[in-house]
């Protein structure tokens, strides 16, 4: 008899209070339901908040305050036990993201419509910020700024709560995900945004072709 699949999701997880750990924990639930066991396990990003140690789901913690911390995590991994590994991740700022593009968009946009505001919420990666610091905001800030349209770019350079991301994404006319690379396979954002924004667009990765593929 062939065991159920048993999937190692490497993300954050709750307590930490965002649209991923939110995410994760919904998938990790509904595959345990399915197996009718538990299967899932976690590799718990920490962010913010302790993990207490009283959620037998979670079998290892990132400390991205630790050197090497991530090579350490996929050196665990390798061993196993588990048939496939969910890795997810939603930090904010890193480059290659794009968002220098949507920005240049943004000057042309604001041709036609002057009071657009487009909001880029989200604290830098711990490890880029400890290794270049926030070189990447100040570039987009300057390009902003050398487009004239600092008045109609805001930085919100923090993690948010699910509430406060709910709140963001509610005030939305269209929320944006100018990300140039295909590989992204699941987007917590993204979803949340379906379900709470207007209008939601992006460039051509795979999950947002098969999510959005029905307009």
């Amino acid at each position: 008899m062939r065991h159920p699949v048993r999937p190692l999701f490497i993300s954050t997880y709750p307590p930490e209070e965002c649209g991923l750990a939110t995410f994760t924990k919904d998938s990790a639930d509904a595959v345990d339901l399915a197996a009718g066991q538990p299967v899932s396990t976690v590799f718990a990003i920490q962010k913010l908040h302790q993990h207490s140690g009283q959620d037998a789901r979670i079998v290892h913690i990132i400390d991205n305050q630790i050197p090497d911390a991530c090579r350490r995590a996929a050196d665990i991994a390798g061993g196993g036990p588990c048939d496939v590994i969910s890795l997810q991740h939603e930090f904010g700022l890193y480059p290659g993201k794009g968002l220098e593009y949507m920005i240049r968009a943004v000057a042309r946009i604001v041709a036609t419509c002057p009071d657009a505001l487009y909001l880029i919420v989200g604290a830098t990666h711990p490890q880029v910020k400890r290794e270049h610091g926030e070189r990447y905001r100040e570039e987009l800030t300057q390009l902003a700024a050398s487009l004239g349209i600092s008045r109609n770019v805001r930085f919100v350079n923090r993690y948010l709560t699910l509430p406060e991301l709910l709140k963001y994404l509610q005030s939305c006319d269209v929320f944006v995900t100018p990300y140039p690379g295909r590989d992204q396979i699941v987007s917590g954002t993204m979803a949340y945004a379906m379900a709470a924004v207007g209008a939601v667009v992006s460039t051509h990765g795979l999950y947002a072709e098969e999510v959005l593929a029905d307009g």
